[in-house]
């Protein structure tokens, strides 16, 4: 059983800086311009949450990975709260 993804499972972490190439879908169609690439599958995943261009470039921008996770719970927190 893994008990972390750390040391020999490490690879299997959103986490892990793996390159990520992914369409993402914007309100009316794919479109060239939403082809965007992530250093690993948590940026990717954070910025699949928002049809926003702009925030998927803040996303992307994140220092860590981690950084990016919770700037999508700050953004939904302040959709929340308007």
């Amino acid at each position: 059983m893994i008990g972390s993804f750390s040391g020999e499972y490490d690879f299997l972490s959103n986490f892990y800086p793996t390159p990520q190439q992914i369409w993402l879908r914007t309100r009316c169609a794919y479109r060239p311009e939403s082809h965007w690439g992530y250093p690993s599958t948590e940026y990717a995943y954070q910025a699949s949450k928002t049809f926003s261009p702009e925030w998927r470039k803040q996303i992307l921008m994140a220092q860590t990975p981690g950084i990016a996770k919770r700037m999508n719970v700050d953004e939904r927190e302040l959709r929340r709260s308007l």
